[in-house]
């Protein structure tokens, strides 16, 4: 930089400076936040859910093309297994008939040793799975003449132990007969 200095009656001089910036390590920022995501359970990692593209979610000027890592720092997770796959994404699938909120913390940190936080959720919520039968036990077919007077004795205990329902393990199933 030329420098030069004038007083009033005209007299000048001048001078070369230099400045010198030195590089300092930007912490990454987010520039797109992870939003958060709702899924019904029983979703499988055939069909999970990408939650995020890192490489647009996060940002650092020093690193454009660099190395950067990512890094699941806490999570909450009681329905959802997630992990970062081959192309930086962030990638959850749900375990099987249970739903919850889960929390996730991820990091993005630059080779400099600075990072950047961001929380979010992922909730699962419940969808009603049929029940099903377990056995047999106690269903064998019944023949008999008509006007014979018979008495077939069926109530809901004949049945106990046959049927189940992942969301009613503790609650009544309700048994209707009917005939075909």
């Amino acid at each position: 930089i030329k420098f030069s200095l004038n007083d009033s009656s005209g007299a000048s001089t001048e001078t070369d400076f230099l400045i010198t910036v030195i590089a300092v390590n930007d912490a990454p920022w987010i520039t797109i936040y992870i939003d958060n995501v709702t899924q019904l359970e029983d979703f499988t990692t055939f069909n999970a859910i990408v939650i995020a593209d890192l490489n647009a979610n996060f940002s650092d000027i020093e690193e454009n093309n660099a190395p950067t890592t990512y890094e699941l720092i806490t999570s909450t997770n009681t329905s959802t297994s997630c992990y970062f796959d081959g192309s930086k994404n962030f990638v959850c699938s749900s375990v099987a008939n249970v739903s919850s909120i889960d929390t996730y913390k991820l990091s993005l940190n630059d080779s400099g040793g600075l990072s950047v936080e961001t929380n979010f959720l992922v909730t699962v919520n419940t969808i009603n799975d049929q029940p099903w039968m377990e056995g047999t036990a106690g269903f064998n077919n019944v023949t008999y003449n008509e006007d014979s007077g018979t008495f077939i004795a069926i109530s809901n205990d004949s049945f106990a132990g046959n049927f189940s329902d992942v969301e009613d393990n503790n609650n009544p199933i309700t048994t209707i007969l009917s005939q075909s």
